[in-house]
């Protein structure tokens, strides 16, 4: 046995491999200084560890003892079936590539704030683009400007963590100007959204999220339909100004809000509606797919909705009887109705569990209905069954 010529095969097929000494002795076991005698020929591999070594450089343990590769013998034409196919070969270099890169946690990191900040961004700018042509705005308007500081605060954690960046985002002078951009943002946003002022309420069963927009100067207020993500449109508008509100989930689709306004210093009901109970194939008057006799489990409360030439609402309450026709009431959607239109008293609101029959028009067997005081001060919803289809 060669030493010095086991210790360059060893070397030679090492770099094949491309494996250092620390990986190779890693690999083995053995520290680096025992690589570096082998291949310099100052000492030779112990035997427990030829079988392991010949392995990974992916020769004999008769070539390692003997220092030299044993010639393979030509591989005959006529037998294609030996030569190794090109897949298999691209495969193995390009897996030899892949384990020669090393990315790290901080570039990963880095590169998934910039991607965020780079969404943002997008966002931001489609809005001030598109935003009006769509009658898109933001649920909150501060939103805006909170939007803008987020993409500044990603875009500065993304460039701290690359290191081709690292330098420049840690200047004074770049903080000075991220620190002076985040303040202007901050002070825009504060003297451009204090005008409107969003309310947002989400139903008790979480499926619906209702948005209003108050303009702090005169009371208005508009009511806004989901678009996607969170961006609103404009929708109807409350006829009276708003000096007080009180907002009340009759159903998951269904928020009536009750309000004093100065215009008249009435007391006004609107119901704001998302939901339909034939599916959308047609609109429909919820006076006339609630006909019929409802009563409350305790017969306190009594619904009757009649048609034909006596057509109109009787309700009976512990306070007596009360009749309304029907120009006395106002439909929001096809969900709700208000009765009295000009002072409102009550609340009609078409359950979830309704369901239109096509054939009759009529809320099928087994749908409930809620009526509700018209308050200020805070009222119980009362549940109504119904007794028999059809007005008598």
């Amino acid at each position: 046995m060669d030493s010095e010529k086991t210790g360059q095969l060893i070397a030679a097929c090492r770099k094949e491999k491309r494996l250092t000494q620390k990986e190779l002795a890693a690999k083995l076991g053995v520290t680096n200084k025992a690589i570096s005698k082998w291949e310099t020929g100052q000492g030779m591999p112990d035997i427990s560890i030829l079988l392991k070594l010949s392995e990974i450089l992916e020769v004999s343990v008769e070539e390692l003892l003997s220092g030299e590769k044993v010639e393979k013998e030509t591989l005959k034409a006529a037998e294609p079936a030996e030569i190794p196919p090109i897949k298999t070969h691209i495969k193995n270099v390009c897996m030899q590539k892949l384990k020669t890169i090393h990315i790290g946690k901080w570039t990963v990191i880095g590169t998934l704030l910039f991607a965020a900040a780079a969404v943002l961004l997008a966002a931001q700018l489609w809005y001030v683009a598109a935003g009006k042509r769509y009658d898109a705005e933001y649920i909150w308007d501060w939103m805006f400007w909170g939007f803008n500081g987020c993409v500044l605060i990603l875009l500065y954690l993304g460039g701290l963590c690359l290191r081709r960046l690292r330098k420049l985002w840690k200047h004074p002078l770049f903080i000075a100007v991220m620190i002076a951009a985040f303040g202007f943002d901050i002070l825009f946003g504060a003297l451009t959204s204090h005008s409107v002022r969003s309310i947002v309420s989400i139903s008790p069963d979480m499926s619906t999220a209702m948005v209003l927009k108050e303009n702090t100067s005169d009371g208005k207020v508009t009511v806004y339909r989901n678009r996607r993500l969170w961006f609103v449109k404009p929708a109807e508008s409350f006829p009276f100004s708003v000096d007080e509100m009180k907002l009340q989930w009759l159903t998951g689709d269904a928020c009536a809000v009750t309000y004093v306004s100065s215009d008249d210093h009435g007391l006004h009901q609107y119901v704001v509606t998302y939901g339909d109970r034939s599916g959308g194939i047609s609109y429909y008057y919820v006076q006339n797919a609630v006909l019929g006799q409802w009563y409350t489990d305790d017969n306190e409360y009594a619904l009757n909705v009649m048609d034909g030439t006596e057509g109109g609402i009787y309700l009976t309450t512990p306070e007596g009887e009360e009749f309304y026709s029907y120009d006395q009431c106002m439909q929001y959607g096809t969900l709700a109705l208000v009765f009295p239109r000009e002072e409102p008293k009550w609340t009609l609101v078409m359950n979830k569990d309704c369901e239109i029959d096509s054939g009759t028009d009529l809320v099928k067997e087994g749908g409930t209905l809620t009526l509700c005081r018209v308050s200020m001060d805070k009222t119980a919803p009362i549940l109504l069954n119904r007794v028999n289809k059809g007005g008598v």
